[in-house]
């Protein structure tokens, strides 16, 4: 093969490459949302329903720190997606 087609091919391994690698990082973030969400799905229909949340403030603390976190994270890593 000519060095102008190697060259393509390693630019195209690459780029597929680097496409995985999104995906996957992507599909982590996916889930950790998803975790979240399903975690805290409850608490708004609760607090509409009967005014307050049962769970205990540091409960709620610790749910809005694991979402902070999260949302930093996908902030932090969203320039490489």
């Amino acid at each position: 093969a000519k060095p102008d087609e190697q060259t393509e091919t390693i630019l195209e391994r690459l780029a597929v490459s680097h496409a995985l690698a999104q995906s996957v990082r992507l599909c982590g973030f996916e889930e950790s949302i998803q975790a979240t969400i399903t975690a805290t799905r409850h608490l708004p229909r609760e607090l509409a329903i009967k005014g307050s949340i049962s769970a205990s403030r540091r409960s709620i603390s610790q749910k809005l720190g694991r979402l902070f976190q999260t949302r930093h994270e996908v902030y932090l890593h969203s320039d490489m997606l």
